[in-house]
């Protein structure tokens, strides 16, 4: 769920303060208030609500779903309600021009308000809470039929008779050729595919994994294409206690090599370049134009979406394509 307000969250907020202020004057007209108390007492609800349901989402609820403090979000959680609570008593007193008074029992009073906090907070809170539950088992479901069909994904990489084919001729070439190259070859075939294997249960990997395995790929393209393409890797930050979508790299190398086809004669060269908060991955475009439905950057892109809230970016002119993705850091405490 996210701990964040969105625009259709404020749109049921304004729904709820609309119907709660026409109520207001229902009951403010049958009590004979004066213009004072509407002027005053209304605005103040309006701005009670909005800013006990933002600390609530925005603030407390971090602290249970992130920091895993669920004592401190009920002492915040109290605190507010308290403090809701006593602001509207106070300004309700004040624009009725009555005196506020002394408090005689703090217990008592700290109870009354947490009471006067909770009904003017506890329903709008539940509209919203209830929204983004429902929207969280939505994204839930969603992220588990894309982990569904990114596994059959790469079985099926795995048991392609055209990928094993390749591998399988390159293979046999080299044995005839260079049988220490075609060892090579063999255990990096191997890294691959015991990689494959042991991510294949998992949404994200660490970055350093994620760029192994995109360096043995690579190499087993140096190895199939000769010198058709030619990847330039560029490190510009830390990869401790970072993470990106499983086989992401390799989404984005095999975007390369499938839409790309090099003449003779010619290299198309690309850019790894790994940033601090994002990867860069650059790729001259090949003259032979090659139709594409796109699908492998969809399907990263809807995997970023559910998984961290991210978008990926696309820029592609004449001579180049460029695709940026975000990198996520966390930090052990």
């Amino acid at each position: 769920m996210k701990n964040r307000l969105n625009s259709s969250d404020y749109q049921i907020l304004t729904l709820y303060l609309v119907v709660n202020i026409m109520l207001l004057i229902i009951d403010y007209v049958g009590d004979g208030a004066t213009t004072r108390e509407f002027v005053i007492d209304i605005p103040v609800r309006i701005c009670i609500v909005l800013f006990g349901v933002y600390v609530f989402i925005n603030w407390w609820m971090p602290m249970v779903t992130k920091y895993k403090k669920p004592a401190l979000f009920l002492l915040c959680g109290i605190s507010t309600l308290i403090a809701c609570g006593a602001i509207s008593h106070q300004v309700g007193h004040l624009s009725a021009y009555q005196e506020l008074g002394y408090v005689d029992d703090i217990m008592m009073y700290l109870i009354d308000k947490l009471k006067v906090g909770a009904f003017l907070l506890a329903f709008p809170l539940a509209l919203i809470l209830f929204k983004k539950y429902y929207e969280g088992q939505i994204a839930l479901q969603k992220l588990q039929n894309s982990k569904k069909e990114n596994e059959l994904k790469i079985l099926r990489a795995q048991i392609n008779p055209h990928f094993l084919f390749n591998n399988l001729n390159t293979l046999d070439r080299l044995i005839d050729s260079d049988t220490l190259k075609a060892k090579k070859y063999i255990q990096t075939l191997s890294q691959i595919y015991r990689y494959l294997i042991q991510s294949k249960d998992a949404e994200f990997m660490e970055l350093s994994a994620e760029l192994q395995f995109a360096k043995n790929y690579i190499q087993l393209i140096h190895t199939s294409f000769g010198r058709d393409y030619q990847f330039n890797i560029n490190i510009d930050t830390s990869l401790e206690n970072k993470i990106i979508p499983t086989g992401s790299l390799q989404s984005l190398i095999e975007n390369i090599i499938k839409h790309n086809k090099a003449l003779e004669n010619q290299t198309i060269i690309s850019h790894i370049d790994i940033h601090d908060e994002f990867i860069r991955v650059s790729n001259e475009l090949s003259k032979i134009k090659v139709e594409s439905s796109k699908t492998g950057l969809k399907s990263l892109q809807e995997r970023y979406q559910l998984l961290f809230d991210k978008k990926i970016e696309v820029i592609q002119n004449t001579k180049f394509f460029i695709v940026k993705i975000p990198i996520i850091s966390f930090h052990n405490e």
